[in-house]
């Protein structure tokens, strides 16, 4: 059995220290701990061509899984350069996370110079709906170890370019049960 068959057979695939992605249709869960640029760019190729052989929805819930891994990847180290969010945030997007709202690069800029990475990102609970055309709706739920986030994304897809973009982003903090004790 080869690789790919085997990730098509169980959807799990862990490359490298610390990356686990797992991926069906349905709830998505990925988990990425980053090693270097080079290493993600790798393993997201090698989920990108893996994914892309199979039936239309499950290729482009992992397009758009691609996006939001990028996304974290991007967010939780503050080593890669700020250009690479540009390749997948759209020419006239808006961010709404709890303590602000970026609507242009600079705003973005300056956002991010004082953003203190997560370092852990768990995403969960991930559905994706078409919208029309190629523009989607994305909802998920992130695990950074202190708090959950439920996110809500617009995204628009050219096939051609290497990511969807966001068009906007809502980041909203799900309020927890406390624990009776």
């Amino acid at each position: 059995m080869t690789f790919k068959q085997l990730f098509n057979l169980i959807g799990i695939v862990t490359l490298g220290v610390g990356l686990t992605a797992c991926s069906h249709t349905g709830t998505t869960v990925h988990e990425v701990h980053d090693h270097g640029d080079e290493m993600v760019e790798a393993i997201e190729q090698v989920h990108h061509e893996m994914v892309m052989e199979t039936d239309s929805t499950s290729a482009q819930d992992a397009r758009l899984m691609d996006l939001v891994n990028r996304w974290f990847s991007l967010k939780n180290d503050a080593s890669k350069p700020i250009e690479s969010f540009f390749e997948i945030l759209a020419a006239d997007f808006d961010i709404v996370m709890p303590d602000a709202r970026i609507s242009d690069f600079g705003q973005f800029v300056r956002w991010y110079e004082k953003y203190e990475p997560a370092g852990h990102s768990a995403v969960s609970n991930f559905t994706q709906q078409s919208v029309g055309g190629n523009q989607y709706s994305l909802q998920f739920d992130v695990d950074h170890g202190d708090k959950v986030m439920k996110h809500s994304w617009t995204v628009i897809d050219n096939p051609r370019r290497p990511y969807a973009n966001i068009v906007r982003m809502d980041v909203q903090e799900v309020m927890q049960e406390a624990s009776a004790e």
